[in-house]
């Protein structure tokens, strides 16, 4: 099965991210995120043998955290030479990012350590985009809302891939303190 884990977002984050799709004027083809499929992915464990879950689930059950909040902060992508990913960036970013050691260092004995890791929020992936310099100032300029949400719980979450969409189910939660 597939797996990741990742927070999930409030309904108003997704509300508001969805309708930042809508409103951004650029000249590329996205292909946008779902609204229930946007999430904060800490860590994406990708085909996993069924008979690992319950290892899993009992590592994730032993990470200890205390309840943080992040916010919104601006529009960017990954590679400016050539986009591919269009993203929401984050702040602050310190205790996402405290999160994710912890989630990797619990994991390092089952799965390969992201040493890339960046907080962000994936919006679209970008295919095709007609005039680069136009489209990166834009996205530049872009004033993004900041909208804050309070984390008090991690999700492990199976992802399966269907012609319409991927389907995400949640396994378990994994609350903090």
């Amino acid at each position: 099965m597939r797996l990741f884990i990742a927070v999930e977002l409030s309904q108003e984050m997704k509300d508001y991210l969805f309708n930042l799709q809508k409103e951004l004027n650029l000249d590329a083809k996205i292909k946008w995120v779902g609204k229930k499929h946007m999430h904060l992915t800490l860590k994406f464990l990708g085909d996993v043998e069924e008979e690992k879950l319950n290892k899993i689930i009992e590592l994730l059950k032993s990470i200890k955290f205390e309840a943080f909040e992040f916010g919104l902060k601006c529009l960017d992508v990954f590679d400016k030479s050539f986009p591919r990913v269009l993203f929401v960036d984050l702040w602050p970013t310190d205790k996402i990012m405290d999160l994710q050691f912890k989630v990797e260092n619990m994991l390092k004995d089952l799965f390969e350590i992201d040493k890339r890791f960046k907080a962000h929020l994936t919006i679209g992936r970008i295919k095709f985009v007609r005039d680069k310099v136009k489209f990166l100032d834009t996205i530049e300029k872009f004033i993004v809302k900041d909208i804050r949400i309070k984390v008090d719980s991690f999700c492990l979450i199976k992802s399966v891939l269907r012609k319409e969409g991927p389907e995400h189910t949640i396994i378990k939660e994994f609350k903090g303190g």
